[in-house]
């Protein structure tokens, strides 16, 4: 199943630095360790048709060069972004990812470009029916001394109190495979770290949970199985155990199966409040907890590959307050689309239906938000699903399997003179390369009262036809062995 990446933030490329930034979401671009912006693959697939848009040229013969890092090496997924060129894609190389494997967005600029803006995409396409990524964790620091929460999906800081860290699922399905890693260690036996996926404020009987000790840096839960289904809310818990002496960063990755083929789920939120008064924007995908809201919608774009975006929800922390609204937006290519949510008067969650709309290759995403007669302030969290059409089983079937072309050989029974001969038996036979060669008899059969026969549904080799007629005198003949099929 395929399941589109979206990515861009609001930050300037360097003209000289070799940076990095997350494939999924995004934040600010980094010269430093290259795992502060990486995330973690949980499931065995391919990451393919890598796309990058930029706000401008890099300008003369300068160009960024932009590739897929895979457990901290750049892969074949790469491709130059030159000149006067703004977008730039591989739709060539396919690249194998397993479960536990690092991946990145690396950018190296040539002959000091034009700084500008970038957004991009991917397409991750897993071996298993159902199955996407979701991708969560950031470069910041745990806390040794409090239990935190933070995003599950996307990067965000770390905070205390849980509610500013919800997101909404916009789909049932279920979540499982939870790899964690850490950049250090957390000090020395028994200290440790333990992450729990939260659903609706509480730890389940199903939570994934992950507890790192001291010497090791990683974690997996492949047990696990957790339930989910439209409007849940979900959030990541991290507690410190035994006060560790190291404060590492963290990154996740999970996997989410879907119970309608072809969804996968896009988890956004942000703690910073709505606007009051004016129309104001955010990304679908924020690269952190207080990403703000603002009137410049590009600021806040992302990019898409071809896919339908529907069951767009929203919670709100409180609601707008009586005869007050907010309107809700997904945003394709700069102008509005049918996927809208309302939320008003004492509510504080809202869906789009049935309403979706189609994302076409390389249109900007954004997010808006519409207050009507000055709403209560509030935050909001929200989900909505990626669908993509998955292939039939005839499809996939025929996608793994070359079918052979099917041939013939037709012929004509005759006697000694040379005249039609009707009504002979005939026999086919395949010529098997060899010294000497051997003979592997195929089928038999009769000519019509003409002389006329076929074999059809061969492979194309090389065989032999022998024929025979009992009479008074019974005859009989025989082809060459290099007959070959047609």
């Amino acid at each position: 199943m395929e399941q589109v990446l979206f990515g861009g933030y609001y930050d300037l490329l360097d003209d000289t630095d070799t940076e990095y930034n997350s494939l999924i979401g995004g934040y600010t671009w980094t010269s430093e360790a290259e795992t502060w912006r990486a995330k973690i693959v949980s499931t065995d697939g391919v990451i393919k048709h890598l796309r990058v848009k930029l706000s401008g040229a890099p300008g003369g013969t300068d160009k960024y060069t932009f590739a897929l890092m895979l457990n901290g090496n750049p892969t074949a997924l790469s491709f130059d972004i030159v000149g006067a060129a703004t977008i730039g894609s591989n739709m060539v190389n396919e690249i194998i990812v397993t479960g536990s494997d690092l991946v990145s967005l690396r950018c190296i600029p040539t002959d000091t470009p034009s700084p500008v803006y970038a957004t991009w995409s991917c397409v991750f396409e897993g071996d298993t029916p159902n199955e996407s990524l979701i991708q969560g964790g950031s470069g910041f620091a745990l806390s040794t001394a409090d239990i935190e929460y933070c995003q599950v999906m996307g990067g965000s800081n770390y905070g205390v109190t849980e509610l500013n860290y919800r997101q909404v699922v916009p789909t049932s399905g279920t979540l499982k495979d939870f790899y964690v890693w850490i950049q250090m260690d957390p000090g020395t036996d028994p200290d440790a770290y333990r992450f729990t996926v939260r659903l609706n404020g509480a730890t389940v009987a199903q939570s994934l949970i992950v507890t790192i000790t001291a010497n090791d840096t990683t974690g997996s839960d492949l047990v696990h199985n957790l339930v989910v289904v439209a409007a849940d809310v979900l959030t990541m818990m991290i507690e410190p155990l035994n006060g560790p002496s190291v404060a590492p960063p963290a990154i996740w990755g999970m996997t989410f199966v879907a119970d309608t083929p072809g969804e996968s789920i896009i988890l956004g939120a942000t703690s910073n409040s709505l606007p009051q008064v004016d129309t104001e924007y955010n990304s679908i995908l924020p690269g952190q907890d207080l990403q703000t809201w603002i009137a410049n919608e590009n600021e806040r774009y992302q990019l898409g590959q071809v896919c339908t975006l529907k069951k767009f929800y929203v919670l709100l922390a409180g609601s707008p307050g009586a005869g007050n609204k907010y309107d809700f937006t997904i945003r394709l290519a700069g102008a509005g689309s049918n996927i809208v949510t309302t939320i008003a008067g004492g509510d504080i969650t809202g869906n789009s239906g049935a309403l979706e709309d189609t994302v076409a290759l390389d249109e900007y995403l954004s997010l808006e938000v519409d207050p009507d007669d000055t709403p209560d302030v509030r935050d909001a969290y929200w989900g909505l699903v990626c669908y993509i059409t998955p292939p039939s089983l005839s499809e996939d079937l025929f996608s793994k399997f070359s079918i052979p072309a099917i041939y013939s050989i037709t012929g004509i029974t005759k006697d000694k003179a040379g005249n039609r001969l009707g009504n002979c038996e005939v026999a086919l036979f395949r010529t098997v390369a060899g010294n000497p060669p051997t003979y592997l008899f195929i089928e038999s059969g009769t000519s019509d009262g003409n002389g006329d026969y076929s074999f059809t549904n061969l492979i194309k080799t090389e065989y032999f036809v022998r024929a025979q007629k009992d009479g008074s005198p019974s005859v009989f003949d025989t082809t060459d062995n290099e007959v070959e099929s047609v």
